[in-house]
């Protein structure tokens, strides 16, 4: 994503080579044309001319072949030379680098021989050091070796060491570049050769003050606000943001902030990690010469181009402050590191459930994602939120520049930055302006950086040095590093090697995040080094009737993004009228003007692939400012049974967005059979449904139809009407009552029969036992004396009857069918 500065410099570096091709008729790759390599093989013994060399070791770059030069290596020989260190060279200092052979040809290359040869004199200014790159003379040689064959395809890192007795001048030799040249004889065709400078860094007065912005911007693929979880990854002590305050901490350069980047730490609240609490206080300690850039580093050029009367500015953060906690002052107090959710990634974890920067506009805890409201209390948490003010303040040392972005800005443009921010000076690219100071009168600038265009003061950067500065701080590998800085510190070299005394120049960094700072501290580090350079502020703004007059290049205007972006405000307007359906509106209000913001950011000028990659991120804006309004509708189905008086007409709605919303269902009847008089407010969650229960009357029976519409809480019409038809039978309810009961009382008396039948034949055997047990036993009364009592009878107690036989059968001769009882 962040690769097109590297892409830009290698078009540069590809016309510079076909140029050097045309002077000779071989191949000039010179180290600039590298862009990566592998580690180097095992240096082979160098020596000076004469002396025979070691053979180099063996050993293939493989797939990393195809990294080394900037375009592929197709039918020739091709080698390059890199310098270590950017190709500074103190006195008494050997020179260390690595020569980098390839066979582009068809067939296997002989062992051959390398040469490196040095100049004895400064290149005196950048004439010099571009005739130099396109085939200049004038070197002695320093170094011969062996370079080992080479099968097709193949190439090979030769690292070497020249003594610095080598070297063709004396320790006293005055400071600045000087050529270095590499030549690599095989199979007796014309030597392959590359090119690439060397910075004799002797002691010298300063005679050029250099301004380096570097933008201090968040990355705009978050597009609102920057979550919790990538604040402490971009913080944390290996962080990108740590890394980049290590590269500017203690160097003279100036920092361009961006507000937003600040917004987001500040909004956090109590929730803010410790490290991007401290970093942010860190930032505001640095000495360093500071502005700020519009909030998202928006683009004053693109809205002026898209016919805005005013720039749009950001309200409130309520997404995100509705939902912390502040100390009594209204600032962050911050959360240990290891209480901070870490957000999404391969555990799959919702962004939006553990970062309150991205969670849904409903308030949201910012651990548990769960939605909150006021406080146990009764206290809203965000009373003790920061002001917008607050929020967005940055400070820095100076408040009157605007800096647009690069390449696009037309005369109108820059009309309309100087009514919209009167009396700022302008930043602009200095390709794009026609200074009568420069070289030629053309585009480009001497040492005159301020000067006036129409009405408005400018500061006019060297796009040479903003090349070199932006492929040092965005080169891949060692050698491309390497390289890269030979390059940076050869122009400033020949820059202030003819610099009069005074002479200022501004350079830029690229406006996007950088993927490794570090490469930037090189950068900083070797420049703030060379003698005749000073690393200074930006020059004050003076009064534009007092400076040199110069004229805008002709820019292409974006009129296509302009455009587009013209109608993303449109679409603003429109979402804020949905913006009642979701929890927090005021909220979802600020957001939608903080997501316009980035969309409208600087910094997708520079990305790779930038026009995909924004109309992509157009898209999801309107999707996300106007996509609720088709993605909430009516689900119809079939016809609707309604039974009895008192009813509810069930209504499903069908939620297609990823953010829950709050609807109000309205029923309208077409004829007199219903009545709907209430509406219902429903919660419908991301990519579901939920059914409505609208309370219902029933008039008659019979067919009919029921219009179902929708509204946000505040009453805007969505445009999910649905037709239902429903049955209604109002008296069907009695009936089925009646039937029911009447069921009931039969299935009483039936089970009430069953029950008397069922006591009646209980009473039948009964009877019948006893008369079998009466027949069974012998007629004992007859031979008992008169007045005896039976045996085991208490005198007095009255006669019991005996107990039934256990074999109830009847004497012998007599039989008993029970069936005739």
């Amino acid at each position: 994503m962040f690769d097109a500065w590297r892409t830009r410099a290698r078009a540069v570096l590809a016309a510079g080579l076909r140029r050097a091709a045309a002077a000779s008729t071989a191949i000039a790759l010179g180290g600039a044309a590298l862009v990566g390599a592998s580690a180097a093989t095992a240096a082979p013994a160098a020596t000076a001319p004469g002396a025979p060399a070691a053979p180099p070791a063996s050993g293939a770059l493989g797939p990393a072949a195809g990294q080394l030069f900037d375009e592929p290596v197709e039918g020739e020989l091709a080698v390059a030379v890199v310098l270590e260190g950017g190709g500074v060279v103190e006195p008494g200092d050997d020179v260390l680098g690595t020569i980098v052979i390839a066979n582009g040809t068809d067939d296997e290359t002989a062992a051959g021989t390398v040469s490196l040869t040095v100049g004895d004199a400064p290149l005196a200014g950048r004439d010099a050091l571009d005739a130099w790159y396109l085939g200049g003379t004038g070197a002695h040689e320093v170094l011969r070796m062996s370079a080992p064959a080479l099968l097709p395809g193949e190439s090979r890192e030769l690292p070497f060491s020249v003594p610095a007795s080598a070297l063709p001048f004396e320790a006293d030799a005055p400071f600045g570049a000087r050529g270095a040249a590499v030549s690599w004889r095989a199979n007796g065709a014309p030597p392959a050769t590359g090119r690439a400078s060397l910075v004799w860094s002797a002691p010298a007065s300063g005679a050029l003050d250099l301004s380096v912005v570097v933008p201090i911007t968040a990355p705009i693929d978050d597009p609102a606000l920057l979550p919790l979880s990538r604040l402490a990854e971009l913080t944390a002590p290996e962080g990108g943001l740590t890394r980049l305050l290590d590269a500017v901490d203690g160097r003279g350069v100036t920092l361009a902030i961006d507000p937003r980047l600040l917004v987001s730490i500040r909004a956090l609240g109590t929730a803010a990690p410790a490290s991007s609490v401290a970093w942010l206080e860190r930032l505001e300690s640095l000495d360093n010469p500071s502005f700020a850039l519009e909030f998202a580093d928006a683009s004053l050029v693109l809205q002026a181009q898209a016919g805005l009367d005013a720039p749009l500015e950001p309200a409130e953060f309520r997404f995100v402050t509705d939902a912390q906690e502040f100390d009594e002052a209204g600032t962050a107090q911050p959360e240990p590191d290891d209480a901070a959710p870490t957000g999404t990634g391969p555990n799959g974890d919702d962004p939006a459930a553990s970062d309150p920067a991205t969670a849904d506009p409903a308030t949201a805890d910012p651990t548990t994602g769960e939605p909150t409201g006021p406080g146990d209390d009764g206290d809203d948490p965000a009373d003790d939120a920061p002001s917008r003010e607050e929020l967005l303040a940055v400070d820095a040392s100076r408040a009157d520049l605007v800096w647009p972005s690069p390449g696009i800005v037309g005369d109108a443009d820059l009309e309309r930055i100087a009514e919209w921010r009167p009396g700022a000076a302008v930043l602009l690219a200095g390709e794009q302006v026609r200074s009568a100071t420069a070289p030629s009168g053309g585009a480009g600038q001497s040492c005159a950086p301020q000067q006036r265009i129409g009405g408005a003061a400018v500061l006019i950067t060297d796009p040479a040095l903003d090349r070199a500065l932006a492929d040092a701080a965005t080169a891949v590998g060692s050698l491309g590093a390497d390289d890269a800085l030979g390059r940076a510190a050869a122009l400033a070299a020949a820059t202030a090697s003819t610099a009069q005394s005074g002479c200022a120049l501004i350079a830029t960094l690229p406006r996007i995040p950088l993927d490794d700072p570090e490469r930037l501290a090189a950068v900083l580090e070797l420049v703030d080094g060379l003698g005749p350079v000073d690393l200074a502020p930006l020059p004050a703004a003076a009064d534009p009737a007092s400076l040199p007059s110069a004229a805008l290049v002709p820019a292409e205007n974006e009129l296509d993004r302009a455009e587009r972006f013209a109608e993303l405000v449109e679409l603003e307007s429109q979402g804020l009228e949905l913006t009642g359906l979701y929890a927090n509106p005021e909220g979802a209000d600020d957001e939608l003007r903080v997501r316009l913001l980035v969309l409208a950011s600087a910094s997708w000028i520079d990305l790779d692939d930038a026009p995909r990659q924004w109309r992509a991120a157009a898209d999801r804006y309107a999707d996300f400012a106007v996509g609720a309004r088709t993605a909430i509708r009516v689900v119809s189905g079939s016809e609707i049974q309604l039974i009895g008086q008192q009813t509810a007409l069930p209504v499903f709605i069908h939620n297609d967005s990823d953010r829950r919303v709050s609807v109000v269902v309205r029923a309208r009847p077409t004829t007199g059979h219903l009545d709907i008089p209430e509406a219902v407010t429903v919660v419908v969650e991301p990519n579901s449904n939920v059914r409505a229960q609208l309370p219902a009357e029933a008039i008659a029976n019979g067919l009919t139809t029921v219009i179902v519409t929708l509204t946000t809480p505040d009453g805007t019409a969505l445009p999910a009407a649905a037709q239902l038809s429903v049955n209604i039978n109002a008296q069907l309810e009695i009936v089925l009552l009646a039937i029911i009961g009447g069921a009931v009382l039969v299935l009483l008396a039936v089970g009430t029969v069953r029950m008397i039948r069922r006591r009646e034949r209980a009473r039948g055997r009964a009877r019948l036992r006893a008369e079998m047990a009466e027949s069974s036993a012998p007629d004992e009364d007859a031979a008992a004396p008169a007045g005896s009592e039976p045996a085991g009878a208490e005198p007095g107690e009255p006669e019991r009857d005996p107990a039934p036989a256990s074999d109830p059968t009847p004497a012998s001769g007599t039989t008993h069918d029970p069936r005739t009882d």
